[in-house]
């Protein structure tokens, strides 16, 4: 997965094989749900998962120190 220089964007690809690897138990059309809600409003190629990471560290993802 690579970051679209320092913005925080990698591609929706990238993105849902990312988090099938992670093994959620996620079914695709789950996968597909997040890729869209994370996706980049004018561009639904890339997705911004500083705002995933963000999301999940407020709602209870994460490290309790704080790291993912």
């Amino acid at each position: 997965m690579s970051d679209r220089p320092g913005y925080g964007l990698v591609t929706a690809r990238d993105f849902a094989d990312a988090l099938k690897t992670l093994d959620l138990d996620l079914g695709d059309r789950e996968v597909d749900d997040l890729v869209s809600h994370f996706a980049q409003l004018g561009d639904p190629d890339y997705v911004n998962y500083q705002d995933f990471l963000k999301y999940v560290r407020e709602h209870g993802g994460g490290h309790r120190d704080g790291r993912m």
